[in-house]
Formats: structure tokens, sequence, C-alpha cells
């Protein structure tokens, strides 16, 4: 579109350009070692799992945790 956009936004999951260019054309690659992959194919930060905030935006990263 266009418009710059933060490199790691491009294929995260989450349409960040108003023509959703940045999900265009992505691979479904595994995420790397250090993430979690996000029902949505979104990778965030393994440490981010199970730490009770929804970081994939669909809540797949708080799912199956144990309860404290």
């Amino acid at each position: 579109s266009g418009m710059c956009i933060n490199a790691g936004w491009r294929c995260d999951g989450e349409y960040d350009c108003d023509d959703q260019s940045d999900e265009k054309n992505c691979s479904t690659s595994m995420c790397m070692a250090d993430q979690f992959r996000c029902t949505s194919g979104r990778c965030v930060r393994l440490s981010w799992r199970c730490d009770g905030e929804d970081d994939c935006s669909d809540n797949s990263d708080e799912e199956g945790c144990e309860k404290t």
C-alpha cells in the first residue's frame, strides 16, 4: 500500500495495512525456537505463553495453562 510498517509486523497474523498486504504471500512456516505459534498462525515470544495476557489476540497463548 506504500505505507511503511515495522518489519516484525509482516506475516504476524494481524492486518496492519489498510489493504492487508502485510499478510499476503506469507509462508506458513514454523515459529522460531523461542516463539509460540498462536492458533491464528502469529508467532509471539515463548515467554508470553501462560503469562495471563492475551498476546495472540485469540487467547490461544493462554489456553491449557495451569491455574495458580
